[in-house]
């Protein structure tokens, strides 16, 4: 694997006039290690406040964006707006990608998927939160 992505960062080198800004996202941190002798020239911005909401809705992008989808998906699920907002905050608004964890973002796949099919989506949620309930119960009470 490493050699693959050595040889992947050698042809961005080479080719680096050609390119004016690339943006490589992963889950695991990289840089600093033999993988970047061919790629060194790395600004990393993993945790930087400046953008921290560059992978994700804030919930004013939500609200702005998504205002249509949130009207007909509150009447689909016969809840009121601000309680569907509300629900949505709880479930898809957790993530975090920069230092100070003063800003978190909505995950945009997690939405996409849910205002096509809210009740669905809903019903999914519902029995994950049932069982992760159910898993938390039983390691802190045995006799369950």
């Amino acid at each position: 694997m490493s050699r693959k992505l050595t040889e992947f960062y050698a042809v961005l080198k080479t080719n680096g006039r050609a390119l004016r800004f690339l943006f490589i996202t992963g889950i695991t941190k990289f840089n600093k290690t033999c993988l970047f002798a061919e790629l060194n020239d790395l600004s990393d911005i993993s945790l930087s406040p400046d953008y921290g909401a560059l992978l994700g809705f804030t919930r004013e992008e939500v609200q702005k964006y998504f205002g249509a989808f949130l009207e007909s998906t509150s009447q689909v699920l016969q809840k009121d707006k601000p309680k569907l907002v509300e629900e949505l905050l709880e479930y898809y608004d957790g993530f975090c990608f920069e230092e100070t964890a003063k800003q978190t973002v909505f995950s945009p796949w997690s939405l996409l998927k849910f205002f096509p099919l809210p009740t669905v989506v809903s019903k999914t949620i519902g029995l994950q939160a049932a069982a992760i309930q159910a898993c938390f119960s039983s390691l802190y009470n045995p006799a369950l």
